[in-house]
Formats: C-alpha cells, sequence, structure tokens
C-alpha cells in the first residue's frame, strides 16, 4: 500500500495519511451523494403539496441541492470529521435535522432562494 502525508496537513502532532490511489474516489463519492439528493429533491418536486415551490422547480434543484447539503447535513458532518463526540452528535442528529428541514422547505416556498 501507497502511503504518503499530506504536506503541511496535520491533526495535532500526527500527519494525516494519505493514499494517492484514493485521490479521485471523494469526489466521485461527494458526486453520488449530490446525485441522490437531487434526485429525491425532483422526487419531492412531483407531490402535490410541493409542486407550487419555486426552489425544486426542475431548473433549481441544482442549486437547491447545495442549499440542503450546506443546511441540513453539513453541520453535522463537519463536527463528525473534525472529532466531535459522536455520541452527542447522534443524540442530536433528530432535532438538528427536525430544525433543518423544516427551515429549509420554508425557504423553498420564496422565489428569492436561488
Amino acid at each position: 500500500m501507497i502511503v504518503g502525508h499530506v504536506f503541511g496537513r496535520s491533526h495535532g502532532d500526527q500527519r494525516l495519511p494519505y493514499d494517492p490511489r484514493t485521490t479521485g474516489r471523494g469526489r466521485t463519492y461527494g458526486q453520488r451523494g449530490t446525485h441522490a439528493v437531487a434526485q429525491v429533491l425532483s422526487e419531492l418536486a412531483q407531490l402535490d403539496e410541493f409542486r407550487a415551490f419555486p426552489a425544486l422547480a426542475p431548473d433549481r434543484v441544482a442549486s437547491t441541492t447545495g442549499f440542503f447539503l450546506d443546511s441540513v447535513v453539513g453541520p453535522l458532518m463537519v463536527r463528525a470529521l473534525f472529532g466531535g463526540d459522536l455520541k452527542l452528535l447522534r443524540a442530536e442528529i433528530y432535532s438538528h435535522v427536525a430544525r433543518s428541514v423544516a427551515f429549509f422547505l420554508a425557504a423553498c416556498r420564496s422565489s428569492e432562494i436561488t
């Protein structure tokens, strides 16, 4: 296995491992996740109760997906990646998602979001 170190990036006194064979995979996994969220939002937009939401229009789904990931998924993901207490994060997931999704859907009703 080829393992080196990322120059200039460290976590405490330890260098983060770097495997050049996996460099492009993170982007691919991220694209798959983004695509999956966009697909769900597109399907949601087909339901009668969400059809009138301007932010879920087909020409806006890409940017709306970014807003969803940034507001709902991102905060907990960043905390987990940077060493947040996973037990505490797990306990907060439900309330965070409930608040964030409610806010997100309220914003989707506006024609100003994207």
